[in-house]
């Protein structure tokens, strides 16, 4: 079984290689056809059904909702991990921002369709909490932290305007996270301006981000940093140069990580040892681990601030303990190992084999008698693994299965597929309008046959006439 891998290139996707490739694995990178082929062992996406076999595994890195890559990893007939790096777990209130809660409604109904793929289980980064992804996903995850690079951050030069500005202040604090209505930065803005106002003055915020062209919620920013009286007191950084990035990293004394704050944030500021400061039990206390401080409130960010900066040996231990955890949880050879494990966790479950007792509840397409024809298959099938029934494309390859010609002209045939509710049944099943003449065994053979759906659209009455003739050479044959 060999493992690839698709992603639009980024550095976990690419570390992922190069360490599977080390192991002697034999894998490649499929990506999108502006960087395909642009070196070796990188192909379109869209070549993958062509490439990819039955026994193959290909690791998804989801980053959104994405139609084109959902309409291929749907031709595949090998089995998929998904790795996801977002997840929509938050409601978000339209008024705030319209574009981010479709953009959530969004990506919830996307990871909804994958789990309907041939999906195994899913690969979980550092910082997405497991127990909230289990019941987002409602499919098996494992812990594999993510590949992020800090080299560059380290060797960059430090910006003397930078710096010089962080010294005017007494206490700064940091914010790395994408501007949105689910990140937590109104929150954070609120604990902020309670801080200042029960802490000493010359505290300052520097937050490090964009919101994606959604102007809406940057204007509700605006409005609620101005009712907050934060004048003066915060600074936003848009997108600095790596310099002044580095000096931001290397000069402040806290990282406030926010709903939003993202796995290479949080990672950074964890490398350049310094504390991090969670405002909720979630995204960067799950990935800083021993290493973060919560601080929900006001009050607790003061007593947190004015006990770490106040007092030498406590901050000095603070910055260790960022170190170490960095050192343990995050070095890319830590990250190498917990995915080499994953993979061959994975290949385990892959083979291991299915149960008397398996489940076969829920949706077989309205198959009349589905729970008896399901199961007296299943005596048919010894090589059958636990997972097979898992999903609409492993159900829909399943009953495939059961009426070709494998196991349906056997002498052991399910005398269920004979029967005269299975015919009325097969004649109703659902085409396209202009493939209505159909008849059953056309219907049923385009119906669950994903190669043969992806072949034949049967919407343009040339593609029905291509796939009757199609039939019946096979019939022929």
């Amino acid at each position: 079984m060999s493992a690839s891998i698709t992603g639009m290139t980024g550095h976990d996707a690419l570390s992922m290689v190069l360490r599977l490739r080390e192991s002697g694995e034999d894998v490649v990178l499929f990506t999108d056809a502006t960087r395909a082929g642009s070196r070796a062992s990188v192909y379109d996406l869209a070549d993958a059904p062509l490439l990819m076999s039955a026994g193959d595994l290909l690791i998804y890195h989801f980053n959104g909702p994405d139609e084109a890559a959902e309409r291929i990893l749907q031709r595949l007939k090998c089995e998929i991990v998904l790795r996801p790096h977002t997840l929509a777990q938050h409601e978000i209130d339209p008024k705030s921002s319209v574009r981010a809660a479709r953009r959530q409604r969004e990506t919830r109904a996307a990871l909804a369709r994958l789990r309907d793929r041939r999906v195994i289980e899913a690969w979980l980064p550092a910082g997405i909490i497991l127990e909230e992804a289990e019941r987002t996903l409602r499919m098996p995850c494992a812990r594999v932290p993510q590949f992020i690079e800090t080299d560059s951050l380290f060797r960059a030069q430090t910006e003397s305007q930078a710096s010089s500005a962080l010294t005017e202040h007494w206490l700064n604090i940091l914010i790395v996270s994408p501007l949105a209505a689910d990140a937590g930065i109104e929150q954070a803005l609120r604990t902020f301006s309670g801080f200042n106002r029960t802490s000493l003055a010359g505290a300052h915020l520097h937050i490090v981000g964009d919101a994606g062209g959604d102007d809406q919620y940057l204007r509700h920013l605006g409005g609620l940093a101005g009712g907050l009286q934060l004048a003066g007191s915060f600074t936003h950084h848009f997108d600095p140069l790596p310099g002044a990035l580095a000096s931001l990293y290397r000069g402040c004394d806290l990282f406030l990580a926010t709903q939003g704050a993202t796995p290479e944030a949080v990672t950074r500021a964890l490398a350049f040892g310094l504390p991090v400061v969670a405002l909720s039990s979630s995204t960067a206390a799950d990935l800083a681990g021993e290493a973060a401080f919560l601080a929900g409130s006001p009050d607790k960010l003061a007593n947190m601030a004015h006990t770490l900066v106040m007092d030498a040996f406590g901050m000095a231990s603070a910055k260790r303990a960022a170190l170490q955890r960095f050192n343990d949880h995050c070095e890319s050879r830590h990250v190498a190992a917990s995915l080499l494990t994953a993979l061959s966790n994975t290949r385990h479950r892959l083979l291991e084999p299915i149960g008397e007792h398996a489940d076969i509840s829920g949706d077989w397409f309205g198959i009349p008698q589905a729970e008896e024809l399901v199961r007296a298959a299943i005596q048919l099938a010894p090589d059958l693994r636990a997972h097979s029934l898992d999903g609409e494309d492993r159900r829909r390859d399943f009953i495939a299965w059961i009426i070709s010609a494998e196991c349906g002209r056997s002498e052991a045939r399910p005398g269920l597929l004979d029967g005269p509710q299975f015919s009325a049944y097969a004649a109703h099943l659902p085409v396209p309008r202009a493939a209505s003449h159909l008849g059953a065994e056309q219907r049923l053979k385009w119906f669950f046959d994903r190669e043969v759906r992806s072949a034949f659209d049967l919407h343009s009455s040339a593609s029905v006439a291509a796939y009757i003739e199609w039939s019946q050479e096979q019939a022929a044959a």
